[in-house]
C-alpha cells in the first residue's frame, strides 16, 4: 500500500482512494488501512489478490474529523522520523562505492597503476584457497539435526553482510567427515545458487562450522590482501574487473572455483587497503546505530498505529 502526495496513474492491478462520501483525512484513512492490512483477504494460492467487495465489507471505527486529523498528525511525525533512518542507511550504501573509488580509482581504468594479480595467488598458504561445498551425496537433508555444527547456505550470505541466523546444523560427528569444508573467521563465503556471486565475510562466535553444498568458501592470505577489499572489490564493481557473466538481479549466471582463481584483480599496497578497512569499520558501527534507530522508530510507529485504531 502507497500514500501519494501529487498526481499519478494507478494502474488497472490497483485500488485507489481519492474522496469519501463522509468527512474524512485522508491521510488518517492511509493509516487505518495499513492497520487493517487488506493482505489477510487474499484468497488465491497462485496469484495473490484483493477482491474489492471483500474490502467493502470491513468495518472500522470512523471518529470524528478533528481527532482522525491529531490522529494523522501524530502518525506522521512517526513516518517521517522512520523515512529519515532509512534514508541515512540509503545514503551509507552510497557512500562506501564512493570512498572506495576515491581510495583506489575506477578498478578497470586503474589509474594508480596497482599490481595486477590473479586472485590464485592470492590463497591462504595453510589450506584450500577455494573450495566448493560438499556434493549432495556427501551431505543428505536426514542427516540435519535440529542443533549442533552450523552449516553456512545460501540464507546467511546477505548483500556485503553474514548472518548467522538461519543455518542448518549437523552432528559433531558429520563435521568431522566433512572437515575439509570447514568455514573459519575472515574466509569469505559466495553463494554458487539463487543470487549468484552474493558474498560475505564469515564473523562467527561458533569454534566450527561448514559450508553448504550451494556455497563457495574462499581462503586468501591476509599478509596480502584483506578480505573486506575483495569483498567490496566484487560486490561493487565486479563488472569492471571481471569478464564473469551477469544476469538478471545483477547476479551472476555461473561461478565456479577455477572462474574465480582465474580473476585477475588491481592489488592496492596493504597499507591502503588497511585505511580502507579502518573506514569500513567506523561506517559499520554507523550502520548500526542507524538500524537501531531505525528499529525504534518503526517500534514507535507501530505502537502509535495500535494506539490509533487498535479500539
Amino acid at each position: 500500500m502507497n500514500w501519494s502526495d501529487g498526481p499519478c496513474f494507478p494502474i488497472d492491478t490497483t485500488y485507489y482512494v481519492e474522496k469519501t462520501e463522509r468527512p474524512c483525512d485522508l491521510r488518517w484513512l492511509y493509516y487505518m488501512l495499513l492497520k487493517l492490512d487488506l493482505t489477510r483477504l487474499n484468497k488465491s494460492a497462485a496469484v495473490p489478490g484483493l477482491n474489492r467487495d471483500d474490502a467493502y465489507e470491513q468495518r472500522i471505527p470512523f471518529p470524528d474529523l478533528p481527532e482522525q486529523e491529531r490522529n494523522a498528525a501524530l502518525l506522521d511525525q512517526a513516518d517521517r522520523q522512520r523515512s529519515t533512518r532509512r534514508y541515512a542507511l540509503e545514503l551509507i550504501d552510497t557512500f562506501l562505492p564512493a570512498a572506495f573509488l576515491r581510495l583506489f580509482g575506477d578498478p578497470a581504468e586503474n589509474p594508480r597503476a596497482f599490481d595486477r594479480v590473479q586472485v590464485e595467488d592470492l590463497f591462504a598458504d595453510s589450506r584450500d584457497g577455494v573450495k566448493c561445498g560438499p556434493f549432495g551425496s556427501a551431505l543428505k537433508k536426514h542427516e540435519y539435526v535440529a542443533a549442533g555444527i552450523p552449516v553456512w547456505t545460501m540464507n546467511n550470505v546477505r548483500a556485503n553482510a553474514f548472518v548467522e541466523d538461519g543455518c542448518l546444523h549437523v552432528t559433531p560427528q558429520k563435521f568431522e567427515e566433512l572437515a575439509a569444508y570447514n568455514a573459519q573467521n575472515s574466509d569469505i563465503l559466495i553463494s554458487r545458487a539463487g543470487t549468484v556471486g552474493r558474498m560475505a565475510i564469515v564473523r562467527t562466535t561458533h569454534p566450527r562450522s561448514i559450508i553448504h553444498t550451494n556455497i563457495i568458501r574462499l581462503s586468501l592470505n591476509r599478509a596480502k590482501i584483506l578480505p573486506i577489499y575483495f569483498v567490496a572489490l566484487m560486490t561493487w564493481f565486479a563488472p569492471r574487473v571481471a569478464r564473469l557473466k551477469r544476469g538478471q538481479e545483477d547476479a551472476y549466471t555461473f561461478m565456479s572455483t577455477g572462474s574465480l582463481g582465474e580473476l585477475q584483480i588491481p592489488l592496492p599496497p596493504f597499507p591502503l587497503q588497511q585505511k580502507f578497512a579502518a573506514l569500513m569499520e567506523q561506517v559499520e558501527r554507523l550502520r548500526a546505530v542507524q538500524r537501531e534507530a531505525l528499529r525504534q522508530a518503526e517500534h514507535l510507529f507501530a505502537s502509535l498505529l495500535d494506539r490509533a485504531f487498535g479500539g
